[in-house]
């Protein structure tokens, strides 16, 4: 099984409208998220006795910490999840497509050759084309490291730094104080690593796999 959902190399064989259609209920559930987090963070902090001032310095503010992050980063998950949920329900009451297909495109990773780059077309049958394939071995060459550093925590760390940290202060429902700025950069500065390092692990599994299936061809 290749769910095309975390199949990046496939992913990159797929003609931008689509990408862009395909993307924004994932990703726009995944954002919407943070709503829900927000509230349960609210909630939380009422629950522990959370006052004014850094999580860190009272006494509840690590159970505060893991529990934030935990429900953060899972309801993340659980909206990209059903973000692709509903495109498979689109896919089967809009268009019409029968559950044989849908489960060849949402589970196998086998994209319509409508949905493929020009010069991908016939490639393979699991839309894993050299051409793309290579497109991660180009990447991979710029090292592991440099992949961590600027995928995950300049692209993603920053990313949510910037949404989780920043923007409450700036919008001026949290109160600029900079040892907590300080420790909220840490904790991303990790969840970034985190992120690179797992998303390189991913691709790297996909892409040997790929290329060892396409030898035993």
């Amino acid at each position: 099984m290749q769910l095309l959902a975390t199949n990046i190399i496939v992913w990159e064989n797929v003609k931008p409208r689509y990408k862009w259609g395909l993307s924004a209920l994932p990703v726009g559930l995944m954002f919407g998220s943070f709503v829900p987090t927000i509230v349960f963070v609210i909630w939380l902090s009422g629950a522990l006795g959370l006052g004014n001032g850094p999580a860190r310095e009272q006494s509840h503010g690590l159970l505060w910490l893991v529990l934030f992050l935990s429900v953060m980063v899972t309801l993340m998950i659980a909206g990209y999840a059903l973000g692709w949920m509903l495109n498979a329900a689109v896919a089967r009451v809009h268009y019409g497509w029968s559950g044989t297909k849908i489960r060849e495109v949402f589970l196998e990773s086998k994209i319509p050759e409508e949905w493929r780059e020009p010069d991908t077309q016939g490639a393979q049958p699991n839309g894993a084309a050299p051409r793309k394939r290579a497109s991660w071995a180009t990447t991979r060459q710029e090292g592991f490291a440099h992949y961590v550093v600027v995928r995950g925590v300049c692209g993603w760390g920053l990313a949510m730094f910037t949404g989780m940290a920043l923007m409450p202060v700036l919008l001026h429902r949290r109160p600029a104080s900079l040892p907590a700025l300080a420790l909220q950069a840490a904790i991303w500065l990790v969840a970034g690593l985190a992120f690179g390092i797992g998303t390189w692990s991913w691709n790297e599994f996909l892409f040997k796999r790929q290329t060892r299936t396409r030898s035993v061809e």
